[in-house]
């Protein structure tokens, strides 16, 4: 779904995508000082995925991965120093956002016949959430047909939130085929993990999704997933195939 009228400022929100975007115009031997070392476990940081998926597709994308809130669990030393606003608006617009999130959880639980509260307190209250930043920075594919940015799959998360610079790529499996989301401007897209399809006994459904590349046009999207300590570095996707 699209939430407008969700109370996080327009300015910021733009503020976000310029700094994310900014990051990405950076040399390569910049970004690469934040690197992650998965072989380690340190997924955090910045990332690239240039390699053919179980479909034989290749996947086209340049990410950096952090966790955003709560404040005392962050690793600074990933955030990227440059732009010099990056630390500012991304901690700014994660408390804002963990706000929202505890609206739509309340309506969420009300629509289950539960007490406002109920599904917060299940995936971790206010305690044990944590907020976790994908930036997925897609570039210019010459054959588009050949490549996706990221693989069909659903979220582990209880609740994903997006936002993206307006270039249409979003897919969702919809009663047998791929739906394209719109663009709707200063709209948060918002879609229920796995967390919450659990907890809900299937009333929610987690939602099958994947990114497609563009010929003319680079993607950005900032996806920000909710979900509770446990697990927490660790990318969130189950890899879910659509059959």
């Amino acid at each position: 779904m699209h939430l407008v009228n969700h109370g996080i400022p327009d300015d910021l929100i733009d503020r976000v995508k310029k700094a994310g975007k900014a990051f990405f115009d950076l040399p390569i031997e910049e970004k690469e000082k934040y690197a992650n070392d998965q072989a380690s476990g340190n997924v955090q940081g910045y990332g690239s995925k240039l390699a053919n998926n179980a479909s034989g597709q290749l996947e086209w994308e340049d990410y950096f991965f952090h966790l955003i809130f709560p404040e005392d669990k962050r690793d600074n030393s990933v955030w990227p120093k440059t732009p010099s606003d990056y630390t500012e608006v991304t901690s700014e617009y994660s408390r804002l956002l963990r706000s929202l999130a505890t609206k739509v959880l309340s309506v969420l639980s009300l629509g289950l016949g539960l007490e406002e509260g109920r599904l917060e307190k299940e995936v971790g209250g206010l305690e044990e959430l944590l907020l976790q930043m994908k930036i997925n920075y897609y570039p210019k594919c010459p054959q588009p047909e050949l490549a996706l940015g990221v693989e069909a799959h659903t979220d582990i998360s209880a609740l994903t939130f997006i936002l993206h610079n307006m270039v249409p790529g979003l897919q969702l499996f919809h009663e047998g085929k791929w739906i394209t989301a719109k663009c709707v401007p200063n709209s948060i897209i918002m879609h229920i993990g796995d967390t919450v399809e659990i907890l809900s006994n299937g009333k929610y459904k987690s939602i099958l999704h994947r990114g497609l590349v563009n010929k003319e046009k680079v993607r950005i999207s900032w996806a920000v997933f909710l979900r509770a300590t446990e697990g927490e570095n660790h990318p969130q996707t189950t890899g879910r195939s659509c059959d």
